[in-house]
């Protein structure tokens, strides 16, 4: 079965009073945003995508979105 590895990403919060960042975002066009990735196996690109839409209310997916996929291996 196909190995694939997936990453999903959300823009970073942004908080109301400075003092609570970790550190001065940057002054350019960059956005910061959290990304978390995975690597499993699926039959196909399409099975990737279904398992994303039905992780979509999962404490560790919600608020993301699909990044990319890529196939590491046949």
């Amino acid at each position: 079965m196909p190995l694939y590895r997936v990453t999903i990403s959300k823009p970073k919060p942004k908080w109301k009073n400075p003092f609570l960042q970790l550190r001065v975002p940057e002054r350019d066009d960059k956005h910061e945003v959290i990304a978390r990735e995975w690597e499993f196996e699926a039959k196909d690109e399409d099975e990737v995508r279904k398992l994303f839409w039905e992780a979509k209310d999962h404490p560790n997916v919600k608020g993301f979105e699909l990044r990319s996929i890529k196939k590491l291996r046949d």
